[in-house]
């Protein structure tokens, strides 16, 4: 009956052991001893959260109380972890042998109504099912105190997040094809299971060329996702009409989501029309201009030049010096003095003879007819 009286008492101090402190602790904290006589020890374990999400961290913590009238001597305690629970990192005086980890040993002394405590943070293995059941057991003995045992099942909840993000141009022309983009990402922490992507296109006018493999039809099949995995997904499309064209992108998982806030994204392209080109006039012909040759102009002749022109063959006899004439000045001067070579004998000479040549035929014609009719006059 007193047994059963201290059982509440027990059960008290190892609750207020088990949350007792943060991290890890090898020291006796105080308790009521319940009983006198001989040492008895008293173990339990928790698993923080009750139930923890697959692929997240979780603690593991034990405590063991010695309820008896004498101290606990060489107390060891060990606990093992289901499989799928990995230790982060262990305190001082544990060790870690496949899923079974010790603490204490000879030397840890646990006096009568005192308490001693661990904690072990571990992580889920994300690869486990949604509703997995994790089961951890905790032992302790004692050189001169007989053992315990506590065992414990929690089940483990799947809980992913995942995101989608849908891209494509900000405008295109009209007639011009568009890709866009979709990306589907899980955050995890755990895997998201049948995984799919539906797209919906706003308006006639565009229409789809080209799917990715995953999306034969308009409901696309990711499969499961692993935490931090993404998959991208392209589509091709071809403008019809001018417009303002929304699409978007639903990404939904069998597995619990904790953010459906980023399940859907949608984007939108500007199909702006083509301008229509004008045309150009023709280019305007450059005529070619056509040189005419200038004909070579003859050498002036000067009334100093001493240069004669080619004469018949015939005897020769000796040529008579011309006068000079004025040095021309210019084109135009020597142009209008320019001596026309008649054997030597300037233009000017040739003007001043003829009438003197002139005069002299009428003298000899008169003297001619004077004789002719006796010498009378």
């Amino acid at each position: 009956m007193g047994d059963e009286m201290a059982m509440p008492g027990i059960v008290a101090a190892v609750a207020l052991a088990a949350l007792s402190g943060g991290g890890w602790s090898s020291q006796p904290t105080e308790a009521v001893p319940l009983s006198g006589g001989a040492p008895e020890l008293r173990i339990a374990h928790t698993v923080t959260p009750n139930t923890p999400i697959i692929g997240e961290g979780a603690v593991y913590a034990v405590s063991v109380t010695n309820a008896g009238g004498q101290d606990a001597e060489d107390v060891t305690i060990s606990g093992t972890l289901h499989p799928g629970m990995g230790p982060d990192h262990l305190p001082d005086g544990c060790s870690l042998a496949e899923q079974t980890v010790t603490c204490g040993g000879p030397g840890l002394t646990v006096p009568p109504g005192q308490s001693v405590a661990y904690e072990i943070p571990v992580t889920i293995d994300p690869a486990l099912l949604d509703g997995t059941d994790l089961t951890t057991r905790a032992h302790v003995t004692a050189s001169n105190a007989p053992a315990d045992t506590t065992e414990l099942t929690s089940r483990a909840r799947t809980m992913a997040d995942v995101k989608v993000v849908t891209t494509g141009p900000s405008s295109v022309d009209e007639g011009a094809g568009i890709t866009y983009r979709v990306r589907v990402r899980n955050n995890g922490p755990s895997r998201a299971a049948d995984v799919t992507v539906r797209g919906s296109i706003d308006g006639d006018r565009i229409r789809l060329t080209g799917r990715s493999p995953e999306c034969p039809a308009e409901t696309c099949s990711l499969g499961t996702l692993a935490p931090g995995e993404s998959r991208t997904l392209a589509f091709t499309a071809a403008s019809a009409g001018t417009g303002e064209i929304g699409t978007c992108a639903t990404a939904r998982t069998a597995s619990r989501d904790g953010n459906t806030a980023n399940n859907r994204s949608c984007t939108s392209t500007a199909v702006e029309p083509v301008p229509t080109p004008t045309p150009s006039p023709p280019p305007t012909p450059t005529p070619s201009v056509t040189e005419t040759p200038t004909p070579p102009r003859a050498e002036p002749k000067h009334a100093g030049d001493l240069r004669e022109e080619p004469r018949a063959e015939g005897p020769s006899r000796p040529s008579e010096p011309s006068t000079p004439g004025p040095a021309p000045a210019g084109d135009k001067a020597a142009h209008d003095h320019e001596s026309l070579p008649i054997a030597g004998v300037s233009l000017w000479l040739v003007g001043l003879g003829a009438p003197m040549l002139l005069a002299v035929g009428l003298l000899v014609r008169h003297f001619s007819r004077r004789e002719r009719s006796g010498g009378s006059p």
